[in-house]
């Protein structure tokens, strides 16, 4: 893993090369401190009915 040109030596780093379904990691600033792109399986489903349904909020 790379913060600019240089290498960031780290836990993270070894770790997340190893899990093939990620694509990119990166080292941000701000509220997290890694950015992962990654693949992911979809699956496709569609309700057959509604079984319940309501607007009303609990009080």
């Amino acid at each position: 893993m790379f913060l600019g040109s240089k290498p960031v030596p780290d836990a993270v780093g070894a770790t997340v090369k190893r899990v093939p379904d990620v694509l990119e990691c990166h080292l941000v600033a701000g509220t997290a401190d890694y950015l992962l792109k990654g693949v992911a399986q979809t699956h496709s489903s569609f309700a057959l009915r509604t079984v319940f349904k309501t607007t009303a909020l609990p009080v």
